[in-house]
């Protein structure tokens, strides 16, 4: 796993901690079946981090379902799914937002 994937689910996981009744399911994806086993390691992987800063954390392989573009860099990934009465039931967003390592400088120049 990419250090700073490591350094970021800690902190995710500190600052979930303070928030108790927290269910958070980690679910990983792949670009195609064959890597079905790899997203499930990395789904595990980032569940055990935050089951170290005392949450309930239940990893889910989910193989290539719901990809989200063309490319394997796009589909390989790890969704991270927070549900509890600490956070209430209304949902604040309108869409889906990543957390990827590309740089804005990348971003800018697609």
């Amino acid at each position: 796993m990419h250090p700073e994937f490591s350094t970021r689910a800690r902190r995710l996981g500190a600052t979930l901690a303070s928030y108790r009744g927290l269910n958070v399911t980690v679910e990983g994806y792949s670009d195609s079946s064959a890597t079905e086993a790899e997203a499930a390691e990395r789904a595990e992987d980032i569940a055990i981090m935050l089951r170290a800063s005392g949450l309930n954390a239940v990893a889910r392989g989910m193989g290539a379902r719901r990809p989200m573009g063309p490319s394997r860099m796009e589909n390989s990934r790890v969704e991270i799914v927070i549900s509890g009465d600490a956070l209430g039931s209304t949902a604040s967003w309108d869409k889906p937002y990543s957390l990827s390592l590309q740089r804005e400088s990348e971003a800018s120049h697609r």
